[in-house]
């Protein structure tokens, strides 16, 4: 556990056994010890994607008023700074928001105790309290990685059976990742190259921009798909080579925070390939790549793409795969040229 703000230490419950509590009380409010934020506490990898964190809390303090579980978080020392997460106080009000700002709210029966639950995957995020349902978002622009956070206020609350889970059918997170300034990244045309004293959210705090039509960049990597990783404004528009072969020809980018994914591909056999990613227009920042793991749990929906064995093919990547063939067909052309 990396303890952002707060007194994070495992104690005994009522019962005798171990639990995570967070100590600082309301003595410690409005003091800015260690950051100007709530207590909050962060474990896990920056590179896993698919998941389900669940967790029991407990409000030892019966004038405490919150409790938080977030999901992919990547950056930043606050419990609103996990992608997706979920609140809950001992009256049952609970919250479901993504980077703090709420999206659904609502209420179950008031506990001095829950179970939370937050399942990532893909674009979908649902949230369960005590094992039932209580909200399922879209996000048309999803964060795809990061880790887990536990968030308090300033009472005394108690966190057991924190786990994190893979989910059936879906890549659960990226195998290896490859910085822009790696040796084994290649560059062609004009870029900036940023190789220090860039901003701490960047990793290594390096990047390479390039706004020049035709430049291009070229990345080894091995597993089913890639992320290119940065914060871009959405303009650029990229055709995407691999081993050689166009699979994406001007492909749209995301506007992306840093050290998310502005441009993902998946569906691609398992095993070692090369991507280039060749700028068409607009401005692309890259900051690293994430390469993809092909180690899926359970059956993956293929039905779309109509695939059968296709190892390391996960669900998102059979929708790609499905998309890229649809695209592929409507762009076929008689030989009669009708």
């Amino acid at each position: 556990m990396v303890d952002n703000t707060g007194a994070w230490e495992v104690g005994k419950d009522a019962d005798g056994g171990n639990v995570l509590y967070q100590y600082m009380d309301q003595s410690m409010k409005d003091t800015a010890a260690w950051n100007k934020s709530t207590p909050n506490t962060t474990v896990g990898d920056f590179r896993w994607e698919n998941y389900t964190a669940s967790v029991d809390v407990a409000f030892p303090d019966a004038d405490g008023v919150r409790a938080t579980l977030g999901v992919r978080q990547q950056k930043g020392m606050t419990a609103a700074d996990a992608a997706y997460g979920v609140g809950i106080g001992p009256d049952g009000s609970w919250t479901f928001s993504e980077y703090g700002t709420v999206i659904e709210q609502g209420t179950v029966a008031p506990s001095d105790h829950y179970r939370l639950a937050v399942e990532a995957k893909g674009a979908t995020i649902t949230t369960y309290i005590d094992g039932k349902a209580v909200s399922t978002y879209e996000d048309p622009t999803p964060e795809s990685e990061g880790r887990v956070k536990l968030g308090t206020d300033f009472h005394k609350t108690a966190f057991d059976n924190l786990k994190v889970e893979k989910i059936a059918g879906y890549t659960p997170y990226a195998d290896a990742q490859l910085d822009n300034m790696d040796s084994a990244v290649g560059y062609d045309g004009t870029w900036s190259r940023n190789a220090a004293y860039g901003d701490a959210n960047d990793w290594y705090r390096s990047t390479s921009t390039s706004s020049t039509a035709g430049a291009s960049v070229t990345v080894p990597f091995t597993g089913t798909g890639i992320d290119l990783v940065g914060g871009n404004d959405g303009t650029a528009v990229l055709d995407v080579r691999v081993d050689g072969k166009l699979v994406a020809k001007d492909a749209g980018t995301a506007a992306s925070a840093k050290r998310t994914a502005a441009y993902a591909l998946r569906g691609l056999p398992e095993g070692r390939h090369t991507a280039t990613f060749v700028l068409r227009s607009g401005k692309l920042v890259v900051d690293a790549f994430d390469a993809i793991s092909g180690n899926v749990s359970g059956k993956a929906d293929t039905r779309k793409a109509g695939l059968r064995g296709q190892g390391g093919l996960d669900t998102i990547g059979a929708r790609q795969l499905a998309a890229r063939l649809a695209a592929a067909y409507d762009g076929l052309v008689r030989a009669d040229g009708s």
